[in-house]
Parts: C-alpha cells; sequence; structure tokens
C-alpha cells in the first residue's frame, strides 16, 4: 500500500467509521475481559500456545510433533465439551475424586508394613491401627468411595465405551477393593 492509497483512505473517512471502529473496539475489549476472569481465559491461552507450537513445528517439518498436535487437536474438542458442559464437569471431577481416594487407600493398606518399617507416612498407621485393621478400614473407605464414583458416574453417558467402563466401575474396583492389602506383585485370585 502507497502512501497515496493510505491518505485516500483517510479522505474517505467518515464518522461512522470512527463509531465502527469504537465499537469494534468495545466489544473485543468486553470479550478479552470475559476470557481474563473464566476458565475460558486459561483455555484461549492455551489454545494459542498450541497454535504457536503447531505453527513452527508445521514450519520446521517436524512430523512427529505436527502428529501429536494433530492428535491433540482432534481430543480437544470433546475436552471443550467437557469444560463447557457443568454437569459432565462436575461429575467427572466427583469421579475422579473418589477414584482417586480408592487408589490412596488402597496403597496405603497395601504398604503398610513398609510404611511402618521405615517410619513413612500412612493414614492407618497413624491411626494406631494394625495391618488387618488397616485392610477392613482401607476397605470399608474405598467401598464407600466406590459407591460415590459410581453415582457420578451414572450421571454419564459413556456411549460405546459403555461396556467397558461398566466393567470397570461396577466389577473392577469392587475386586480390587477386596484385595486390599496385598502385594500386586502376588498373583491374584481369577487372574
Amino acid at each position: 500500500m502507497t502512501l497515496n492509497a493510505i491518505i485516500a483512505n483517510f479522505q474517505t473517512f467518515k464518522l461512522v467509521d470512527l463509531l465502527d471502529i469504537i465499537i469494534i473496539s468495545f466489544l473485543i475489549y468486553q470479550l478479552l475481559g470475559i476470557v481474563n476472569r473464566t476458565r475460558a481465559g486459561q483455555l484461549f491461552k492455551g489454545a494459542l500456545l498450541v497454535m504457536a507450537v503447531y505453527l513452527v513445528a508445521e514450519t520446521l517439518n517436524m512430523r512427529t510433533v505436527t502428529w501429536l498436535l494433530n492428535s491433540l487437536l482432534q481430543v480437544g474438542l470433546l475436552t471443550l465439551v467437557v469444560l463447557f458442559q457443568p454437569e459432565i464437569r462436575r461429575a467427572l471431577e466427583r469421579m475422579g475424586l473418589f477414584v482417586g481416594k480408592i487408589i490412596y487407600y488402597l496403597d496405603a493398606a497395601e504398604d503398610y508394613e513398609k510404611d511402618t518399617r521405615n517410619g513413612a507416612y500412612n493414614v492407618f498407621a497413624l491411626q494406631g491401627l494394625s495391618k488387618a485393621e488397616a485392610v477392613a478400614e482401607a476397605q470399608r473407605l474405598c467401598r464407600m468411595c466406590a459407591g460415590e464414583a459410581a453415582l457420578a458416574y451414572n450421571l454419564l453417558e459413556p456411549g460405546p465405551c459403555k461396556a467397558i467402563l461398566d466393567n470397570i466401575v461396577f466389577l473392577g474396583l469392587p475386586q480390587s477393593i477386596a484385595l486390599a492389602g496385598q502385594k500386586r506383585t502376588q498373583p491374584r485370585h481369577g487372574a
């Protein structure tokens, strides 16, 4: 664009054009303010970073990074649905919380002897429980957490993976809880 073209644009500039610029600027400012005050802000910044890395990788012909980011973008749409559907997000958060607690309690029961021998922190040893009492308490707590995880799971619509996920939630978790306190390296019944 030459200097004469720029001057010609300013000669045709009207008050309506100024109003147009002010309105668009205001809308962009408000949108950025909303984005910065919500989770969308973090999502937006992350998306910009991923796009920048993708452009660099594409420019430098980095095939592995490009493939990885293409795969990430495919999953990204599902992530957006989860982030912006509060009921799905809450159910997944709740399910993750209780499955995490189950893992914690099962690990504490399994490591009870090693932790007490080494003087390491163990939630059950701290309560003064014996190994058998620790296993029983771990199973009790895990059954309660599994019930809460199952309630959260029932709020979801797992789609084509339903049979597999049902198996994990309703059969796998109870079986793991029943084996609380056993070392994972030991052969398990039915395995």
